[in-house]
């Protein structure tokens, strides 16, 4: 009959063990949908990155635990008679500002309660002490997230891993076997970032074991043993390139991007081929200027009645044909002029105004000649503020034009004179 109570309990045992690892399995998949926003929601919520080497952590606790077999609430003076110290170290790494697992390794010893009624090979009560050695991977969730970001942290985990129980009871029994049992582990950590890398916490565990941990035979109505456990200690995150995580893009945002680069890189070939162009317009003008500077200077005639005056060359401003405002890049010509007028104050320069005489009437060619030396002359005292009385204005029409080929005779030239 005891026999047939013990295959139930591990019968029992071992589905309820399936069944934390399904259970285990299906919370670490949402969590981890959960830290990337949902397997729909991926697209459009941004996600956290860091480099592999980054938020590895390792850290050591010491504390106490109590073993809670069947019997051990029988235990005379109350269940925390069975309390005995704990150590343990762990490493770990938080793989998204929510996500983390570590591996946890401890031990020391459990103490526990066999009454006699229990155990028929032993007449007497025994004070159980098994000497063990615990080891399990856990899963870590931060509740506010990345925990670099705040001083107080607050993490829940979920783990399994393997406990082997060395069977050292005080009185020496054959029924606590040296074995190899899986653990189930819960627990619940508080935390304080004392600076950016140095963190205490606090830590309490609960663990699942089999029914047979502490002894072969069992009365309780129970088909598991449990432990709880409760530390403090320090952990130390290495700062790897820098500690916790960035925010990142998202796939669309990602893919946007990649698409706006596309764009720039197209724009830039665009760019490159017409600066080939400018390059090549560049090198025919150049080609120009040194053609127009190697032409002889076209000769320009002083009127006979202008007394002791002096032509300035560079002064002759061309003019398209019926237009009575200059040709683009004239004007550098009208600023030379100025500066010539600046250094001799005692000179007056007069604008003559030309036409070529193919076009229109003898008096309109004189009213046009009249509103290009006008136009320059507003130039002058405008722009380069040369004194009104420093400037004459005279129309000459198509009479005594300065150039010898008339159809370039669309001009104003410069004359200096004493005042």
């Amino acid at each position: 009959m005891r026999q047939n109570s013990f295959e139930l309990r591990e019968i029992k045992y071992y589905t309820m063990k399936r069944s934390l690892l399904i259970l285990a399995a299906s919370a670490a998949f949402s969590l981890q949908l959960s830290a990337k926003g949902g397997v729909e929601g991926d697209s459009i919520k941004p996600t956290f990155r860091a480099p592999a080497k980054n938020n590895w952590f390792v850290g050591a606790g010491v504390g106490a635990s109590v073993f809670m077999g069947d019997n051990d609430f029988q235990t005379p003076g109350g269940i925390l008679k069975n309390t005995t110290p704990l150590l343990h170290v762990q490493i770990g790494k938080w793989l998204t500002p929510s996500i983390g697992v570590r591996w946890q390794m401890g031990g020391a010893t459990y103490k526990g309660w066999d009454p006699a009624s229990v155990n028929p090979l032993i007449p007497a009560p025994v004070v159980q002490k098994m000497t063990y050695l615990d080891g399990h991977i856990d899963v870590l969730w931060s509740v506010l997230g990345d925990q670099t970001l705040r001083k107080w942290n607050y993490t829940i985990l979920a783990g399994v891993g393997g406990n082997y129980n060395l069977g050292k009871p005080e009185v020496s029994s054959p029924l606590i076997m040296r074995h190899m049992y899986m653990v189930y582990k819960v627990g619940a950590i508080v935390s304080y970032n004392i600076n950016d890398g140095l963190s205490a916490f606090a830590e309490a565990q609960g663990s699942m074991l089999p029914d047979q941990y502490d002894g072969y035979f069992q009365s309780g109505k129970y088909f598991y043993d449990g432990a709880t456990s409760l530390s403090v200690g320090l952990n130390y995150k290495f700062s790897g390139t820098y500690r916790g995580f960035k925010t990142g893009l998202s796939n669309d945002q990602i893919s946007e991007q990649n698409n706006r680069i596309n764009e720039l890189y197209a724009a830039q070939k665009e760019l490159e081929k017409a600066k080939a162009n400018l390059e090549k317009d560049n090198v025919a003008l150049k080609q120009s200027l040194v053609a127009a500077q190697n032409k002889p200077a076209e000769r320009v005639e002083v009127p006979i009645w202008i007394e002791g005056s002096k032509v300035i060359l560079e002064g002759v401003v061309k003019f398209a044909t019926n237009k009575s405002k200059f040709l683009p890049g004239e004007e550098a010509k009208i600023a030379e002029a100025a500066a010539e007028l600046k250094k001799q104050k005692d000179l007056v320069i007069e604008i003559g105004g030309y036409a070529n005489g193919s076009y229109g009437t003898k008096s309109y060619n004189m009213s046009l000649s009249n509103r290009r030396a006008k136009y320059v002359a507003a130039q002058l005292s405008e722009k380069y503020n040369v004194p009104a009385e420093q400037i004459q204005i005279v129309p000459y029409g198509i009479n005594k034009n300065p150039m010898t080929w008339d159809g370039k005779n669309k001009v104003v030239v410069f004359y200096l004179k004493k005042k």
